[in-house]
């Protein structure tokens, strides 16, 4: 109930002031945790294991991510009838990509503004659904899902993810899944980040499964105010894979791949780094040890109950 009262509290903030000072208000929550420690190790960790960047430019994004993670929360919580500008590059990927009779999967991440990408698909898209796993809170779940009916998208759990998603596609509408964390029985090893770390098996198997399209799709914040929603092809793959499995493993290193280039170039914007994505891989408790022993791909879980889209 606390946290709730506090979403309400916050939500009539959001209502009462400018957008532009709730932003700034955002950027400084942001300081303020990152000063306190909010998430600090699992970020250090993520980052010093991933190693892309120096000590340095580790600092550097760390600060600029706690002060996007405020402005983003700060926009969220803004009312719904006051819409937030946004530019679109490449919606013809959108058009292209669900045209046809299998309908399309959209593949996002916890990057940029994600929730903010409702509102775009529902001037675009009649028929969306996203995948999304319940919170903790009843009433924030109750809200949040609720908030999203607002802007023309329903709600899958992901334990009902592969059935409700075939039934969307087959009616040629869209299913939006974030795959950026850590899938745990329900992933195969792919790469991500330069890692082999479990990776969600279901998008990549609806889409050789169905041969429905597939579009990556991101909403960052930029200096002017509006957000920029770009839409983006997968990667292809070089060569036809030979078998069922491989086709899907293939897909999913493309999609990896895709979502790897949106944080290299933008790191500030992921906020996978606040997750224990590689925990498969990465000793999260050891003040000392930085790595775990993978399992074999025979225990990581390919044959997953619903998540297992191989024919039987």
């Amino acid at each position: 109930m606390i946290e709730y009262l506090a979403l309400r509290i916050v939500l009539a903030t959001g209502a009462a002031l400018p957008r532009r000072m709730m932003l700034w208000l955002g950027a400084r929550l942001g300081d303020v945790l990152h000063l306190t420690g909010f998430y600090r190790r699992i970020v250090h960790r993520n980052m010093t294991f991933v190693g892309l960047w120096s000590p340095e430019e580790e600092r550097r994004i760390t600060r600029g991510l706690y002060r996007t993670l405020g402005k983003y929360a700060a926009d969220f919580l803004r009312p719904t009838t006051r819409p937030l500008p946004f530019r679109v590059v490449n919606e013809h990927v959108l058009t292209e990509q669900t045209v046809d009779e299998h309908g399309a999967v959209a593949i996002s991440a916890h990057f940029g503004n994600w929730e903010l990408l409702a509102s775009f698909f529902s001037q675009r898209v009649a028929d969306l659904s996203l995948v999304v796993k319940p919170m903790k809170n009843p009433l924030v779940d109750r809200w949040l899902t609720k908030r999203r009916l607002e802007s023309g998208a329903s709600s899958i759990p992901p334990r009902s993810a592969l059935r409700r998603s075939l039934r969307i596609l087959r009616r040629k509408g869209v299913v939006a899944f974030m795959i950026d964390q850590y899938a745990g029985s329900m992933g195969t090893p792919a790469l991500f980040l330069g890692k082999r770390t479990k990776t969600v098996r279901t998008v990549a198997g609806l889409v050789n499964r169905t041969g429905c399209g597939a579009f990556g799709i991101y909403a960052l914040l930029e200096d002017d105010g509006a957000y920029r929603v770009v839409l983006q092809r997968p990667p292809t793959a070089d060569c036809a894979p030979n078998d069922r499995d491989e086709a899907v493993a293939m897909l999913q290193e493309s999609h990896n791949k895709m979502i790897s280039e949106w944080i290299t170039t933008y790191p500030e914007h992921w906020f996978g780094w606040f997750h224990r994505r590689f925990k498969d891989v990465l000793d999260y408790q050891s003040p000392t040890r930085s790595q775990t022993v993978c399992r074999s791909h025979e225990e990581s879980g390919i044959g997953l109950s619903e998540y297992d889209l191989r024919e039987k």
